[in-house]
């Protein structure tokens, strides 16, 4: 989803899965779109704010639906809400799993309309949506908590991972390959981050 994009470009292979390009942007668009989600406050409002818009550019999706799209948007804002309030991990991944399938939801039913029925195709988009937003949004929220207990502030390293999420996503928007690459790329961050912590208490523990 792109805060740019006009009215008439959707990204490419939007409504067809069966096409290397509609899975790949799919693919792209999910992962980064749980990896803002999973950014906190800064990221949150990027990723409502581009589906909005988005949204508002097809009558399908939107106009047609304001009920249902509205509704997953804001159970996406109340989970997220609730983890940066209560510091419930359960609330935020809720949160990156239904983004991950309203986007390919989305995605895979945009010529027919979002959220007024669900077939094979649709189905096959929540499916991929979820899988690849869990894959960021691990990876992201990795980072974050990381950073955070490194004793960085929340918004500012919520900000920079939006940045970088969402310059991803408006390249799998347009050039749908490179959403092949977002989930591979998030897997190696997440496990390098691991890995560190492990060796980082490990240290501790030999020391004490």
């Amino acid at each position: 989803m792109d805060l740019f994009a006009p009215p008439n470009l959707p990204g490419v292979g939007m409504g067809d899965l069966s096409s290397v390009g509609g899975f790949g942007g799919l693919v792209g668009v999910a992962a980064t779109s749980g990896a803002l989600i999973a950014a906190r406050i800064p990221g949150l409002l990027v990723f409502l704010a581009s589906a909005v818009l988005v949204l508002l550019a097809n009558d399908e999706q939107w106009g047609g639906t304001p009920i249902g799209s509205g509704i997953a948007l804001a159970l996406v804002a109340v989970l997220s809400l609730v983890h940066a309030v209560v510091g419930q991990r359960g609330a935020q991944l809720g949160a990156v799993l239904l983004g991950g399938a309203s986007v390919g939801y989305a995605w895979a039913e945009w010529d027919e309309g979002a959220f007024s029925g669900v077939d094979t195709e649709a189905i096959a988009g929540i499916v991929v949506g979820v899988l690849a937003a869990a894959v960021a949004g691990w990876a992201a929220e990795r980072f974050v908590g990381g950073s955070i207990r490194a004793g960085a502030t929340a918004l500012i390293v919520g900000s920079v991972v939006a940045i970088v999420a969402f310059a991803l996503n408006t390249a799998s928007f347009y050039v749908p390959f490179v959403g092949f690459v977002v989930p591979p790329l998030a897997a190696f961050v997440g496990m390098r981050l691991g890995r560190r912590d492990r060796e980082k208490y490990k240290g501790l523990r030999i020391l004490s």
